[in-house]
């Protein structure tokens, strides 16, 4: 078993394990967001292995912001989605660098307004 399947296992057992929004029992949305998250980073997985790891997705950072300017909600959700995905595939050994990317997406998040 590789690496990457290994993290793999780890995601899946992390979203079992987390509790919803509401105690215990998920919200159907976030439970929705990690299923897409969890597919997204198999399909990733289907990549060759001799093929190196795609690098930080600016140009779906900057879609995913577009998309939320012009109020978009449910496209900004579906790149928040692949760029989260993309992002702890590209660096599942890199747990600092995940928490430094998110926290600046955050920051570029609270700076739009009309968000929620």
């Amino acid at each position: 078993m590789c690496n990457n399947e290994v993290m793999l296992e780890e995601c899946k057992e992390l979203k079992d394990s987390l509790p919803g929004v509401e105690g215990d029992n998920e919200s159907a949305q976030t439970a929705e967001q990690k299923e897409v998250i969890v597919k997204t980073i198999e399909d990733l997985e289907k990549y060759p292995e001799n093929q190196s790891k795609p690098g930080y997705p600016m140009g779906k950072e900057n879609a995913m912001l577009a998309a939320f300017r012009r109020g978009e909600c449910e496209e900004g959700k579906k790149e928040l989605n692949e760029l989260l995905a993309l992002l702890i595939y590209s660096y599942s050994d890199q747990f600092r660098y995940i928490q430094l990317r998110v926290l600046e997406l955050v920051v570029l998040l609270s700076r739009i307004e009309g968000i929620l």
